[in-house]
């Protein structure tokens, strides 16, 4: 280990001499890249960071292969595939992961003003392969491992970190997540000590946090910050799909409406289940065409409408961002059951007699 790290760094890149001189007058943004075993809190830690649960860190949502998250008021999102096609990507529940190598999305997060940040599957997740995250090194200037307090710096996140490039070894930042885990400060006093005469002479930042402390993870921003400050030409790769993304976000952010369709009430899971129903297929979405800007479509007009049913729709949705179709389906399933409780309670009305009535 300390062999490694008293190789010499190779020449960077000339990231500068392919790009246009508006381009080279404007470098591109650092990117970090978030690494680490399975159930490491990744996903937990970006969250945090950005300051809104944008990521789904359940255990279902191990199996999505690397987000790149860059900078966009509009919520994009696109999934690249393993031709380097950008295809639209309404919900990562129904990402066709054998196809898939990455997906991209927008948010309007301060810190991706100043970076790109990279989510990568866990390098002992069962559910992927190792390339899937090993890919997008060569796109990194930054690497932030994380290891869970419970059992830090394992030897196979060491066999990992020892095949890491060298490029990425100059300025790595070691965060032991779950901190909250640990029983007192004793424990997390020795837990730290053996970290730093373990890993510390290859991480020259470590740092304890717990991911449900807000304070925590705004100091491992500023620890990023500062991190950054410090590298001066980017070492990762230019990656041209997800550039022309962040310029033309505003058309990929938005698929062609379809066309109006009659309205009816939606079945929900569980009637589906009940009846022995299959759930429709969903097929892969048509390649992306970035050269070919959509239309520019008006806003839809805020509903006027009211109503019970309204009333309590936003009575139940009140201050909840939903992040999933279940998420959504969850709380149709409520309001429909609160509904039929509430006209089970009311007389019925005179109409209904006259209507069965010959």
């Amino acid at each position: 280990m300390n062999s490694m790290r008293k190789r010499e760094r190779p020449a960077l890149p000339d990231l500068t001499s392919a790009q246009s001189p508006q381009a080279a007058a404007k470098p591109r943004k650092l990117r970090v890249l978030v690494a680490g075993e399975f159930s490491a809190g990744k996903t937990s830690l970006i969250n945090g960071l950005l300051g809104e649960k944008v990521l789904p860190s359940h255990v279902t949502a191990t199996a999505l292969p690397p987000i790149w998250l860059v900078h966009g008021r509009d919520r994009g999102q696109i999934w690249i595939d393993k031709e380097e096609v950008a295809r639209p990507l309404c919900d990562l529940a129904q990402l066709n992961l054998e196809k898939a190598r990455y997906c991209v999305i927008a948010h309007g997060a301060p810190i991706l003003e100043r970076i790109d940040i990279i989510d990568t599957p866990g390098s002992s997740d069962p559910n992927m392969p190792m390339e899937s995250w090993q890919r997008m090194l060569r796109y990194a200037d930054l690497v932030i491992w994380c290891t869970n307090a419970t059992q830090a710096w394992r030897q196979s996140e060491k066999a990992v970190w020892d095949a890491m490039p060298q490029a990425l070894l100059e300025q790595p930042m070691l965060v032991v997540t779950h901190g909250d885990r640990l029983p007192d400060e004793r424990t997390r006093a020795r837990l730290m000590r053996r970290v730093q005469r373990e890993a510390g002479e290859v991480f020259p930042t470590i740092r304890l946090a717990a991911l449900t402390d807000a304070q925590d993870v705004a100091q491992i921003g500023r620890e990023i910050e500062r991190l950054i400050g410090q590298i001066g030409q980017p070492s990762g790769e230019t990656n041209e799909t997800v550039a022309k993304f962040v310029r033309e976000r505003d058309v990929i952010a938005f698929p062609k409406p379809r066309m109006p369709v009659k309205p009816r009430r939606l079945r929900s899971a569980r009637l589906i289940k009940a009846e022995g129903a299959e759930l429709p297929e969903v097929t892969d979405a048509e390649p992306l065409i970035l050269d070919s800007p959509l239309p520019d479509y008006p806003p839809a007009e805020p509903a006027t409408m009211s109503g019970p049913a309204r009333a309590l729709w936003e009575e139940l949705t009140a201050g909840h961002a939903f992040t999933d179709a279940a998420d959504v389906l969850a709380h149709v399933e409520h309001l429909l059951d609160r509904l039929d409780a509430r006209a089970a309670d009311e007389p019925e009305p005179a109409y209904a007699t006259r209507r069965s009535t010959p």
